[in-house]
């Protein structure tokens, strides 16, 4: 992915590191000491796992989501299976974890697989264009585009008008 699904979910991250680590594991892009310093997240919470092979990353993921000292683990995995999805929820649910789990669209569409929130994500000038495809509880949602000018100006267009279902992102506040 890496259209800046982590800035989208920097408020919630930053949460859970105050209860173990944020692991993230097979990261498409490399992931930023700065940007996470710079956002209020202890660099001593995070690991990176940089395993590119699926079997492996698959594996590092259950191990985290179980061990019970991983707050939240973010996997990017191009391909899972419906048992495969299974086996590292229950992991997650074991160790009382948050999984993150961002597979590619082409690949997200092809089933569904069990998880209690699934989202589609796009890049769009202003910040990210987001969907809640399902969810517990409740019905998918239209299209809405998370305005990420006032954050990360650098980083969106400068546009001046605003297309319809426009949210502005919640700064974070340093500490």
């Amino acid at each position: 992915m890496a259209i800046g699904e982590l800035r989208l979910l920097l408020p919630y991250i930053k949460r859970k590191q105050s209860s173990g680590l944020l692991v993230f594991i097979a990261p498409p892009t490399l992931l930023s000491a700065e940007f996470f310093a710079a956002n209020g997240i202890n660099l001593e919470r995070i690991l990176v796992l940089n395993l590119y092979r699926p079997e492996e990353a698959l594996w590092a993921a259950e191990q985290c989501l179980k061990s019970g000292c991983c707050s939240l683990v973010a996997l990017w995995q191009k391909a899972l299976t419906v048992k495969q999805a299974r086996r590292i929820l229950l992991s997650s649910e074991q160790g009382a974890s948050t999984l993150l789990l961002y597979r590619p669209a082409q690949k997200a569409s092809a089933f569904s697989i069990p998880s209690s929130l699934s989202m589609t994500l796009q890049p769009h000038e202003l910040g990210i264009q987001a969907r809640i495809d399902k969810q517990r509880g409740g019905q998918p949602s239209a299209m809405l585009t998370i305005d990420m000018r006032q954050t990360w100006p650098d980083l969106t267009a400068n546009v001046s008008s605003k297309p319809g279902n426009v949210l502005p992102f919640p700064r974070v506040a340093a500490h």
